[in-house]
């Protein structure tokens, strides 16, 4: 059973709490950030971007606490600065299951360049988000989850931008705005 938008929203706010990222990542500066955010989300995955201050150390111990007290199924941590396109310095994420739902975490954390800009997107995008633009967003990523081409070949980004830039209200001219 496929959960609503609003349910899986609803799941993804009890789980950040269940799993304390909050309170996990106090020390650093950070922010929720994509579908979580933006209350468009069609699959369980809560992103986050953290402000990397120059402290390693803090990003270990970090990935130590979630290792100890998650105990996730799958678990990356890698520098990834010199990596081609890649938005950070560092990549933390994991996977670990909640009643019965497996959730994906990705922490960026990213220079202050990047923190800014990504932070202003996240304004932008939320600041032009209405009810039919989130509905038409999550109805398309569902759509491609169940083509099984989201999020692996098609991402959130992609969508956002067809239906924000675009106007593409449906899958099929999501099919096309990707094709031009």
């Amino acid at each position: 059973m496929r959960l609503s938008a609003t349910e899986l929203h609803d799941e993804a706010r009890n789980f950040v709490e269940y799993a304390q990222l909050g309170q996990r990542l106090e020390s650093f500066d950070f922010y929720f950030t994509g579908s979580y955010a933006l209350d468009a989300m069609a699959w369980p995955d809560v992103d986050i971007n953290v402000r990397f201050a120059g402290h390693h150390e803090d990003i270990f111990a970090l990935g130590s606490e979630i290792l100890k007290a998650l105990s996730p199924s799958w678990f990356e941590l890698r520098h990834t600065a010199n990596e081609p396109d890649s938005p950070g310095i560092y990549f933390l994420g994991f996977e670990t299951r909640r009643h019965s739902i497996l959730w994906n975490v990705d922490i960026w954390f990213l220079d202050d360049d990047r923190f800014a800009a990504n932070r202003d997107w996240l304004q932008a995008t939320s600041s032009a988000m209405t009810s039919k633009r989130r509905d038409s967003i999550v109805a398309i990523k569902q759509s491609l989850l169940t083509r099984g081409v989201y999020p692996t070949q098609r991402s959130s980004m992609e969508v956002y931008a067809a239906v924000l830039n675009g106007d593409v209200r449906d899958v099929e001219e999501f099919d096309a705005w990707c094709s031009q």
